[in-house]
């Protein structure tokens, strides 16, 4: 397969002539496949997911979707801004250095004793504008036990630059028929 994606990119040009753009980009696209059966090879993994989650994403972006803004749902573990726990560079990272601020990574937290405390049963926190300074932005540089895959501390800034909290969580339910 990798040599089938090195034949892909060398002859772009020419299989474009011969074909479309279109037609070209959705054969590239099977990479992805590739990529997801190496991660079954001893030593890939993790850090081979981030890689080819980040290496797929910049490739959405400057081959499928140039110049468009691209809304992507992962886990915290891959978009966190920080190295992940395990010391990988998660996608969140890989994507943050060719894009810098253009990408925005929120996460999703809940239970959270202080956020509670807001007596709002969900609340948008945008971590990236709150001045270092104000209250928020001391309690914010502080480390807090945040849930993830396992909890974990994390300082906040470094995982997101804005925070979706829901106070409570239930169980989804069927709606039953929709008319």
């Amino acid at each position: 397969m990798a040599i089938a994606i090195q034949a892909l990119d060398s002859k772009r040009t020419e299989l474009i002539r011969q074909s479309t753009p279109e037609a070209w980009r959705d054969a590239r696209a099977a990479a992805i496949v590739y990529h997801a059966c190496m991660m079954r090879i001893p030593g890939k993994g993790p850090a081979y997911r981030d890689e080819m989650m980040a290496a797929y994403l910049e490739w959405l972006a400057t081959e499928v979707h140039p110049g468009e803004k691209i809304v992507i749902r992962s886990d915290h573990d891959h978009v966190r801004s920080g190295d992940a726990p395990d010391h990988r560079k998660s996608m969140g990272v890989r994507l943050r250095e060719p894009y810098g601020n253009g990408i925005y990574v929120v996460g999703f937290a809940s239970g959270d004793s202080i956020l509670s405390l807001a007596g709002r049963p969900s609340v948008f926190l945008n971590l990236a504008g709150v001045p270092i300074d104000s209250p928020l932005g001391r309690w914010r540089a502080q480390r807090h036990l945040f849930h993830n895959a396992g909890a974990e501390t994390a300082v906040l800034p470094k995982l997101h630059d804005g925070l979706i909290f829901v106070d409570q969580g239930h169980a989804t339910r069927a709606l039953g028929p929709q008319p």
